[in-house]
């Protein structure tokens, strides 16, 4: 405790400095660490739990000028913020929002008397680990940021890793994508720890995807998009990487419903639009978004190495049921699949089930066209919700590809039309 001098005839004693209410620790804006944070209080001097009625505590978030005009009913939510109180522990539980917000705690005493204070809270979306090279992110802002974190990178491989701890709604939010320049590489790994980012749209007058690019052993796993909107108008689109190359592994990653859509002259693929290494490997991935575009598309890939020296990658145990729709007759190529536009990699029990193809020419249904399109089982179609022979050959596949502790199973979600089968992941 701080002590203060106070002369008295020629001599100096020490008094205790008077400490109020205070709301966690040190001073100034309290910075959260999660979509749910405690936050300690420290009663005033010489006082205890016992000797108050009551704690009750208040959340306004910020307004768009940057006041706290808008004070809400006690512990009601507001805009996402929410806080509960506990007398007895001390403490008080913040659910945040984005931006920031005016937490303010009063304490009631016996008599009525109340000691209040007031701190400004902040919600970041995101926490660094002491490196700097690993966001951990739970809501939006944080996705924004590891975005921005990764474009600013110096060098032409960008390292910043990913680690979602919730799910993340990007409704009316602005994505600008990853590695947006032409020698930019995404070279990380984006961990989305199963959880699922909705509603992100992102058009470009060029390349688009969630990440443009990825290559020397990039790693994208875990994660599921739903209502994914993404539109190239001059170039390619991919759902979740435009281009993969290098030694590239995406796996257990998922597009439910939305479009990933090319209008210029580019490919379009539900998960990654082109591949252009034949170390490229995509294991467990699924997609049921609509695919368009003029040249080569598919549900899981555009295109495979075919117009990249015939250097395709590795396709294990996906499957796809989206849309596959030509834009424009015979514009450049319309090689098209459900699941792989043009095939020049390994394509190994993958399995496809539509019944409304829009493919123009150079469609063998499950695989357009391509070196090794009639090879290792792309035709399988599953028809009438029949997916018990493909999850068990699936199941097989991962097993033969070393892929430990994911396996296939029939999803009983609300979202099981448009995504009959989900991966289970073992501890």
């Amino acid at each position: 405790m701080f002590f203060g001098q106070v002369p008295n005839s020629g001599n100096v004693f020490n008094v205790p400095k008077y400490q109020s209410l205070k709301i966690g620790e040190g001073t100034g804006t309290f910075t959260l660490t999660g979509t749910s944070t405690e936050i300690k209080l420290t009663y005033p001097d010489g006082t205890k739990a016992s000797d108050y009625s009551a704690l009750v505590a208040q959340i306004t978030p910020e307004g768009a000028n940057g006041t706290y005009t808008d004070i809400d009913s006690r512990s009601a939510d507001a805009n996402g913020w929410s806080v509960t109180s506990n007398l007895e522990e001390a403490k008080v539980i913040v659910t945040a929002g984005s931006g920031k917000a005016l937490l303010r705690v009063t304490l009631i005493q016996a008599n009525g008397n109340e000691v209040t204070a007031s701190r400004i809270v902040e919600n970041l979306g995101y926490t660094v680990s002491e490196d700097g090279k690993t966001y951990t992110v739970y809501n939006a802002d944080g996705l924004i940021a590891w975005g921005n974190a990764v474009n600013v990178e110096k060098g032409q491989y960008r390292y910043t890793n990913c680690i979602l701890t919730a799910d993340i709604n990007m409704q009316d939010k602005t994505w600008a994508g990853v590695c947006t320049g032409n020698s930019e590489w995404f070279a990380g790994t984006f961990d989305g720890g199963g959880h699922t980012i909705s509603n992100l749209t992102y058009t470009c007058e060029q390349d688009a995807a969630f990440i443009k690019k990825a290559s020397e052993n990039c790693i994208i796993k875990n994660v599921t998009f739903k209502n994914l909107e993404i539109t190239a108008t001059s170039h390619s689109a991919g759902g979740i990487i435009k281009q993969a190359s290098g030694s590239t592994t995406v796996i257990n990653c998922h597009v439910v419903g939305g479009k990933v859509i090319s209008t210029g002259l580019g490919q379009a693929g539900g998960i990654i639009g082109f591949i252009t290494s034949e170390n490229v490997k995509v294991y467990a991935c699924s997609s049921s978004a609509e695919i368009q575009s003029k040249s080569w598309r598919g549900g899981i890939v555009g295109d495979n190495g075919g117009n990249y020296a015939h250097k395709g990658g590795t396709i294990v145990a996906c499957y796809a049921t989206g849309n596959v729709v030509e834009l424009t007759p015979n514009a450049v190529s319309n090689d098209a699949g459900v699941i792989v536009g043009a095939n020049y990699g390994t394509i190994t029990s993958c399995y496809w089930a539509n019944d409304e193809l829009d493919c123009g020419y150079n469609v063998y249904e499950g695989v357009g066209a391509g070196g090794k399109f009639k090879e290792e089982n792309i035709e399988n179609k599953v028809t009438d919700n029949n997916w018990d022979a493909a999850i068990t050959a699936m199941n097989q596949a991962l097993a033969t590809a070393n892929i430990k502790n994911y396996t296939w199973i029939r999803n009983t979600g609300d979202d099981a039309e448009n995504h009959p089968l989900i991966i289970q992941v073992a501890d």
